[in-house]
């Protein structure tokens, strides 16, 4: 079955280039259709569409002959993420038209609503605190689909952390691989990626310029720590990013344009939802690595401390439960020699 992508409603103007004009008072950016067509007995090029587009949402406009503003039954309804801030915002922007004030529902919006000039009603609503009906994940309210991506998110960079506790200023920096795959590290780097995908690539560069990225850095500069960087000062980092990145998240929508810079021609245009899933894909890879590196250390494990999510087993069992593993792969090893 054919997938269906976007949605952009339609509404009747008497004048497209003069509801393009009101609109982009009210933050929308307008631009007419590219090809006008002569009018009847004129011999005049007309607008006649055009096109308005805001966070992620698009808007068509087309010319009627008639239009009855006290009649027009056209209608679009946006889900906002402040509707007492997006009122005043467009009652002052200068625009022409009808500004409904906002009020709380009974049924968790708070609503207001914009009528423009041709008689087309833009209701809008932000969720009251405790709507939608949150359904609980881990004992952490989620009511929509940025909430359950952000908290996934959040999840990931705790753990990060958690795998830092209680290990010395050597076991936090030292090198556990062959390619020198160390905990603070990970850290380091996780931030310093993190700041690029939920700020730059957004327009909302973060507070702190990184050195290890300069284009004269030496190769996996940000996957070490240096003797004159602090623990202290790389775990702040990483509570830094994560604050520049929540208001992103928080003041974008899941359909936000971006551009990650660094990609290949042709994939650089990106969305915030496509770069949320990406960190999270980033960071809990990361865990991973953690995972092995602190186990190497000194026999730590689970998901974190709280929530070990491993058998209670005691050494003999795990022992034992290692020689098994150990003997399977010798027997498959044999099989496959004797083939």
């Amino acid at each position: 079955m054919a997938k269906l992508n976007s949605m952009a409603p339609v509404l009747p103007v008497r004048d497209v280039l003069s509801a393009l004009e009101n609109y982009a008072l009210l933050g929308f950016r307008a631009k007419p259709y590219q090809r006008a067509e002569v009018v009847a007995g004129r011999g005049v090029a007309e607008v006649l569409y055009g096109f308005l587009f805001r966070d992620g949402l698009q808007i068509h406009l087309c010319q009627v002959a008639e239009v009855d503003e006290r009649s027009n039954p056209s209608e679009i309804y946006l889900y906002v993420d402040n509707a007492p801030a997006l009122h005043d915002q467009w009652q002052h922007s200068g625009a022409e038209g009808v500004f409904i004030e906002p009020v709380d529902t009974e049924y968790g919006l708070c609503e207001g609503a914009y009528m423009d000039p041709d008689g087309n009603s833009l209701r809008y609503g932000s969720w009251l605190p405790g709507f939608p009906k949150a359904a609980q994940t881990r004992g952490v309210a989620v009511t929509d689909q940025k909430s359950i991506l952000h908290r996934y998110l959040q999840i990931g960079r705790e753990v990060l952390l958690a795998k830092l506790d209680g290990v010395s200023e050597y076991d936090a920096r030292r090198p556990l691989v062959p390619t020198g795959t160390n905990l603070l590290g990970v850290i380091k780097h996780v931030a310093s990626v993190e700041a690029g995908y939920l700020g730059d690539c957004f327009g909302r560069p973060f507070e702190q310029t990184f050195p290890w990225f300069a284009d004269d850095a030496e190769w996996n500069a940000d996957m070490w720590a240096t003797a004159d960087e602090s623990r202290e000062s790389i775990v702040d980092l990483y509570h830094r990013v994560w604050r520049h990145s929540d208001a992103t998240i928080e003041t974008l929508d899941l359909e936000a344009i971006g551009e990650v810079a660094w990609w290949t021609e042709g994939r650089r245009v990106v969305t915030l939802q496509q770069i949320l899933v990406h960190m999270i894909a980033e960071t809990h890879r990361h865990a991973g690595h953690m995972d092995i590196v602190r186990e190497l250390i000194d026999g730590e494990v689970g998901w974190k401390p709280d929530a070990g999510n491993m058998p209670p087993a005691d050494a003999d069992w795990w022992e034992a439960f290692r020689q098994r593993l150990e003997d399977a792969a010798q027997q498959a090893s044999e099989t496959d020699r004797n083939r």
